[in-house]
């Protein structure tokens, strides 16, 4: 298990924070959200059946699955996108059980 470290873009109305390759069963380097809110996911590549979770703790050791608008788990099997709806201080994305997958995560931060 790997720490995936993250790219950070600031933009005129917010900023993306992007986590590349993705694969077997790492996590993502933390993000601290810190002036973020409005989060959206977007998520792309192979998943070779395993799952893609976001994650969010608020002292950056307890870890809870974020959800979606309508209170769904932030778990995605195949590409596509999802609302974040809490805005806890940190966030990282973290895969299964490792299967071989390749999997590249970007999520859209709005400034407060």
């Amino acid at each position: 298990m790997a720490t995936i470290n993250y790219a950070f873009t600031e933009h005129q109305d917010g900023a993306t924070v992007t986590w590349e390759t993705i694969d077997g069963s790492d996590t993502g380097q933390v993000f601290e959200l810190q002036n973020y809110n409005d989060n959206t996911v977007t998520v792309t590549g192979t998943f070779d059946s395993n799952t893609l979770t976001m994650q969010g703790s608020n002292d950056g050791t307890i870890w809870f699955t974020l959800t979606d608008h309508v209170g769904v788990s932030v778990a995605l099997t195949a590409a596509g996108g999802k609302l974040i709806a809490e805005a806890p201080r940190y966030i990282r994305p973290s895969l299964g059980a490792g299967a071989s997958s390749d999997i590249d995560v970007i999520v859209k931060l709005r400034r407060v």
